[in-house]
């Protein structure tokens, strides 16, 4: 793989080093610059995966499936304000998995599907709750404003415990079949050791950003380069990118609209996340059947 994860290692501490000479301000700012660029990036080319996923035909014509994936997008965005605290549930699972997916799918696990699907998700959500222990007060706020709830601190403690546990339930039984879990464990926690300095040194944003754009985007981008074009070089990197341009500009600009009309820094979090909720949803979908078919 090109985009090797010692690559993440490496570039991830050099985040660190970076962080720690710029105030908390601009460790936010380059945080969200990092997200809106290749974070927002990664997930900017569902239509040009959904031709080569052949959904397009008679019955669903290009136009009308880019409709629908708006009429998706705004669908979450009002769910996220007729039901600000169960849309935001929603979204953390539907991360969660595609976080684990993206992660553990190369290994072609051999296993029953709800087995691994649990394991993808039980594995995404440890992650955003070692996120989320070490900024407690930073979630209870942005939650606060989303949804206008205060959870305690002690629901943190318990929703890392439980998904650590099912994530280590789950991977003994997938264990037991595949010995590419055993071979990798070391590797694997030693990755969770590095999420950990990460998420304790870093603020929210920052470790998010970190997390999202190194271990996750970059990877997935890698791997929808390879399955549009079949390889991965300089012209396949440049015709992905052209093809995502104008959606990546079309989001882009509606968040720094959005942060004109509600500058308020608690409040442009609230619409941050719910935008990043409304695109995760359909791109999560789009990213499984890739999956599946790049099995097949």
């Amino acid at each position: 793989m090109v985009y090797s994860k010692n690559i993440a290692i490496v570039l991830s501490f050099v985040c660190l080093w970076l962080a720690s000479l710029l105030t908390s301000t601009l460790e936010t700012i380059l945080g969200f610059v990092l997200i809106l660029s290749f974070g927002i990036l990664h997930g900017s080319n569902d239509l040009l995966l959904f031709d080569k996923l052949a959904l397009f035909n008679k019955r669903f014509s290009k136009l009308g499936i880019l409709m629908g994936y708006i009429a998706v997008v705004a669908i979450v965005f009002v769910f996220f304000y007729i039901l600000p605290l169960l849309a935001l549930a929603l979204f953390i699972i539907f991360s969660a998995y595609h976080f684990g997916e993206q992660h553990w799918e190369h290994f072609k696990l051999d296993g029953a599907y709800a087995l691994k699907s649990l394991f993808y998700l039980s594995y995404g959500l440890f992650i955003l709750f070692l996120l989320f222990i070490f900024n407690k007060p930073e979630v209870i706020g942005i939650i606060d404003t989303i949804a206008n709830f205060k959870i305690p601190p002690g629901f943190i403690d318990w929703a890392f415990v439980t998904t650590g546990l099912s994530f280590i339930i789950s991977a003994v039984y997938l264990g037991l079949r595949n010995k590419v879990l055993v071979l990798n464990s070391i590797n694997e926690m030693l990755y969770l050791l590095v999420f950990s300095v990460i998420f304790k040194i870093s603020s929210l944003i920052w470790g998010f950003a970190i997390y999202f754009v190194l271990w996750h985007s970059l990877p997935s981008l890698y791997d929808q380069i390879n399955f549009v074009y079949q390889k991965f070089n300089r012209k396949s990197l440049l015709d992905y990118i052209k093809n995502a341009i104008p959606y990546w500009l079309v989001s882009v600009i509606a968040i720094l609209v959005f942060y004109y009309f509600f500058n308020a820094i608690d409040v442009f979090y609230a619409l941050f996340f719910s935008f990043l909720a409304a695109v995760t949803f359909p791109h999560s979908v789009t990213i499984s059947k890739m999956f599946r078919k790049m099995n097949k």
